[in-house]
């Protein structure tokens, strides 16, 4: 009885240790219509101190300035990874949640022709655990495929354990995405498209990798309508740790 009752406490532990996706916003909403310079998005109810909060910026402007507005009492860290093609561009920042928002975060672009903003919450598996970059993400520029309209973002090797992985997809249209495989998943949305000017549409997918070393292998979309159309991808990586006295780790550098 008393190794059942040790067996059942074990598990228990490393049910409660493991990371989850929580939940997800945007503005707008995905088929929406949005094309002004500030935009807000209301943050999923219900989360938590420590949560992983991603904030994903898009607008259909080649090399355009996009900042947060008004941080929403947050900490924010903008990953450096070149997101743009000759129609379009992305910023991705992240932080570690305080546990109450001053305001909804709101990001400020400096053209409007259509512009969305995305929210991704992600609950680490110890409440005071914080988080970091595990590696430099990596980014590239695709060419409209041709028919069925596939497109892959290389994978990567976790280097830190208790990671968090994201891979990016946008395009210069209003397509439709679908998840190819059973490894990636989706966040509660498969896409979020916005109809202002030309349209413009972005997606992710994710996985929670609890083990150093772990490869992610390749993530494969597919625009399964109003395809092919260019775009730019990414892998982002994160993991959550335990602070000590010596801070975070050093920022991430490019070679």
């Amino acid at each position: 009885m008393r190794n059942y009752i040790l067996s059942a406490l074990l598990f228990l532990s490393l049910m409660a240790s493991g990371q989850s996706y929580f939940g997800s916003a945007s503005s707008p909403v995905d088929n929406g219509t949005n094309t002004t310079f500030v935009v807000g998005v209301t943050p999923p109810a219900s989360m938590v101190n420590g949560d992983l909060v991603i904030l994903i910026a898009e607008v259909r402007t080649a090399n355009e300035t996009v900042d947060i507005d008004n941080a929403g009492g947050q900490n924010w860290r903008l990953v450096d990874v070149a997101l743009t093609n000759t129609l379009q561009t992305t910023k991705i920042w992240w932080a570690r949640y305080t546990g109450s928002w001053a305001a909804d975060p709101t990001v400020v672009f400096g053209s409007a022709p259509s512009t969305t903003l995305t929210m991704h919450v992600f609950r680490p598996g110890t409440a005071t655990n914080t988080w970091a970059l595990d590696q430099v993400a990596t980014s590239a520029q695709y060419a409209a495929p041709g028919s069925p309209f596939s497109v892959t973002q290389t994978g990567g090797t976790t280097v830190n354990a208790k990671a968090v992985a994201m891979a990016y997809f946008s395009s210069n249209d209003d397509n439709t995405w679908a998840q190819t495989g059973v490894t990636w998943l989706n966040p509660t949305d498969a896409q979020y498209r916005n109809l202002g000017g030309n349209d413009m549409s972005h997606t992710m997918a994710y996985q929670l990798l609890a083990t150093a070393g772990t490869a992610t292998g390749d993530c494969t979309k597919r625009q399964t309508v109003n395809g092919g159309d260019a775009g730019v991808t990414a892998l982002i990586i994160w993991y959550e740790f335990a602070p000590t006295n010596r801070g975070f780790p050093l920022p991430l550098l490019k070679n």
